[in-house]
């Protein structure tokens, strides 16, 4: 036998050739077959021949542990060792048989083995405590997948994310969607697309998210795997979807509050409320005015989404996850409006229209009584900074309490908090 190489196309490639010649006389593995012909008998490995080499490079060495057996399909076979079980051969050549095999340089692994999606809240009240939960990749992750999706219906902010690299040698990558000082999204001049950010990406280890909000694009993350020399790369994208349906509306503060106080003092009551939404059926509404619950318990409560109202039309928007939601519509120092039972579905626009918040409720009771009476009485002529001024009895935002605020209380007496279902 004979083994011997050839010289390479191609940079970086060994090309060798081994060549076989059966014996004459039988052996352990050559025998002879029925019509006297010299063949191979085994059922394990035979090693026929074995060639060293030492490849360098311009810096002296070369990483042979990334070899591949490639095929070369200039010859055939394409795969393993053609041998002549006839014993004839053409031309009397020994190297009429020929396999021609290719040794070069494996391509790096720019693949990752795994991406954990996770979110860990602390438990309100219990030291030490965690709740822990896992989001699912859609497609199943596979290394030869590089686009995913996961789809998140609870309020968070954030998220951890995990992945583990293949080839320890990589170096990793995170591209994120960009922040200001203030935690918001930055945008190119367009104001539509968003800038990213590139950061250093540690192995095996929980990199925290910030999630864009509801109402805004997918959250886009881009795992970027590299070559040590950072020569070539590889990129993993996982879009993280939050479905939402959109609550919206105004208020007014009082019927006429605005053109009054504008016309006697000069200045512009703005119409600066909270929408707030809670889960429904978390509150009994219902029992505020048998004085069953009050307004206060709402604090205990988790809410779902707030925004604060516009102040020139006192217009707002809420996102919200689909779900089922009671929604009040409050300043102290008037009575709130509730709207409870309000069903939203992924990519629902409610538009609940717009609600008046009638002034005099001092005490949040939800009713207009002697007792708020007695409370703006009480601040009457007191102005803001004298330490017994008090915002809510004045209802005109003048930085004073006046007669006038003593008039819309009393007009206003024996209102209730309007509470409504939503149809």
């Amino acid at each position: 036998m004979e083994l011997f190489t050839l010289p390479g196309q191609a940079e970086g490639v060994l090309r060798a050739i081994y060549s076989f010649f059966p014996p004459a006389v039988e052996t352990e593995h050559m025998v002879k077959d029925a019509n006297g012909n010299m063949i191979i008998d085994t059922k394990g490995d035979v090693l026929l021949g074995k060639m060293g080499f030492k490849l360098l490079n311009d810096e002296g060495t070369y990483d042979i542990t990334k070899f591949t057996l490639v095929e070369d399909t200039e010859y055939a076979p394409q795969t393993g060792i053609n041998i002549n079980m006839d014993g004839i051969f053409a031309s009397n050549s020994h190297y009429e048989a020929q396999s021609t095999f290719r040794f070069t340089e494996g391509k790096k692994d720019l693949s990752l083995t795994n991406i954990t999606l996770s979110h860990t809240d602390k438990i309100e009240d219990i030291p030490d405590e965690t709740t822990y939960k896992e989001y699912t990749l859609t497609p199943t992750f596979a290394p030869e997948t590089l686009e995913y999706e996961t789809t998140i219906l609870e309020y968070i902010d954030d998220i951890d994310i995990k992945v583990k690299k293949s080839d320890e040698k990589a170096k990793l990558k995170i591209k994120i969607p960009k922040r200001d000082e203030n935690g918001n999204l930055v945008y190119e001049e367009d104001g539509t697309t968003i800038v990213y950010e590139e950061k250093e990406l540690q192995d095996d280890t929980n990199q925290n998210i910030t999630l864009n909000k509801l109402g805004e694009p997918d959250t886009k993350i881009t795992i970027i795997i590299l070559t040590e020399d950072e020569s070539d790369q590889n990129e993993y994208v996982v879009n993280i979807k939050r479905p939402y349906g959109t609550i919206q509306g105004s208020i007014q503060l009082g019927s006429e509050l605005r053109e009054v106080t504008e016309a006697n003092y000069g200045n512009i009551v703005q119409y600066i409320a909270n929408a707030t939404v809670y889960k429904s059926g978390e509150f009994n509404w219902d029992g505020i005015v048998p004085e069953e619950t009050n307004l206060y318990e709402l604090e205990d409560l988790e809410l779902q989404a707030q925004v604060e109202t516009d102040g020139n039309d006192g217009s707002y928007r809420l996102y919200v996850i689909p779900g089922k939601y009671d929604l009040i519509l409050e300043r102290i120092g008037f009575l709130a409006h509730v709207v409870k039972g309000i069903t939203v579905n992924e990519n629902d626009v409610i538009d609940i229209d717009n609600k008046i918040l009638i002034e005099g409720d001092v005490d949040r009771s939800g009713v207009i009584s002697l007792a708020d009476i007695v409370e703006v009485v009480d601040r009457l002529d007191t102005a803001d900074g004298d330490g017994i001024y008090d915002s809510r009895c004045d209802f005109g935002q003048k930085g004073f309490i006046a007669l006038s605020d003593i008039v819309s209380v009393v007009d206003n007496m024996d209102m209730l908090i309007n509470i409504e279902e939503y149809v």
